[in-house]
């Protein structure tokens, strides 16, 4: 076959690089946040032994699955497979002539759906039925970034709703996923981290704006301005550090989540290099959200 002349190992790598696996720290945080909260207001580990860590997995690489696909889908329909195999024969799918791998990643996407839709199944029927609506929106939601034919990144909505589904939405899925009683102290406590996913995708936009308008890419920060754009990635993260120390004073979150206040640097720092258009700027304010996340989820078990 066509994708086996390189070799299986190297066709696993190449379908590793497309779901970008960096990226799906957005996911990771995103349960992990209501997941340590949940351990320690004690839902977890649950009642019987065992129930509450399979829960914790599941909604966890359900969080991770279904973001892998959004890539996936991503790189089908808008941005291309970085280092994939050139096409020997093209093939007509979906209205496209498209090469066997090409056709291998939207398959995968659709099995990382699927397995989403399976881990939700059993939780709804194990947990709760409120998770039926929670995973339905998260995989509409996930497909429909940039996928035929909705495309709602067309319509300046990809940073708003990249921030609803893999922060709310994933929070309040994944604190009800474990057993937690429905709240909404873990879309609060979660704040913090999940307003910087809308900043990652403002660094992007703010960068490409004369090329996305060029191509007839409305994304918001081509709809509103360089500058508005950029007032509103300060705004972000001036939101990120107040809500962190905002939410302890309120008896929501510990005081040992101040500890992510020691990443404040590296938001000062992405701040200069995103309004600087630099080519470092999307790699700076994901290190942020990595380092941040990390200090906070750490604040909270600690």
């Amino acid at each position: 076959m066509e994708l086996l002349e390189r070799g299986l190992g190297v066709l696993v790598r190449d379908l590793w690089v497309a779901a970008r696996p960096f990226s799906l720290s957005l996911a990771l945080y995103a349960t992990s946040v209501p997941l340590a909260l949940a351990l320690r207001e004690g839902v977890l580990p649950g009642g019987r032994p065992g129930q509450g860590l399979l829960r914790a997995i599941l909604v966890t690489l359900a969080g991770l699955a279904v973001q892998a696909a959004t890539n996936l889908i991503n790189d089908y329909f808008e941005s291309g497979i970085k280092g994939a195999p050139e096409a020997k024969r093209k093939y007509r799918f979906l209205g496209r002539d498209r090469g066997v791998f090409e056709i291998l990643v939207f398959l995968l996407a659709l099995a990382c759906f699927g397995f989403t839709a399976l881990a939700g199944i059993y939780l709804v029927l194990t947990v709760t039925p409120a998770l039926l609506w929670i995973g339905a929106l998260g995989l509409v939601g996930g497909y429909c970034y940039t996928g035929e034919p909705v495309v709602y990144k067309r319509f300046g909505l990809g940073a708003v709703l990249s921030f609803a589904l893999l922060g709310p939405l994933m929070n309040y899925g994944a604190w009800l996923g474990v057993g937690g009683a429905p709240s909404w102290r873990p879309v609060l406590v979660s704040l913090p981290v999940s307003l910087l996913i809308p900043a990652m995708m403002l660094s992007n936009e703010i960068r490409d704006v004369e090329r996305d308008a060029e191509l007839g890419i409305r994304t918001l920060t081509v709809r509103i301005g360089r500058t508005a754009g950029q007032a509103l990635y300060d705004g972000l993260l001036v939101l990120t550090f107040g809500l962190a120390a905002a939410l302890v004073p309120l008896g929501l979150a510990p005081a040992t989540t101040l500890v992510s206040w020691a990443a404040l640097p590296l938001a000062l720092r992405a701040r200069v290099q995103v309004a600087g258009r630099r080519r470092d700027a999307i790699p700076a304010t994901n290190l942020l959200h990595l380092v941040f996340g990390a200090l906070y989820i750490g604040g909270l078990l600690w």
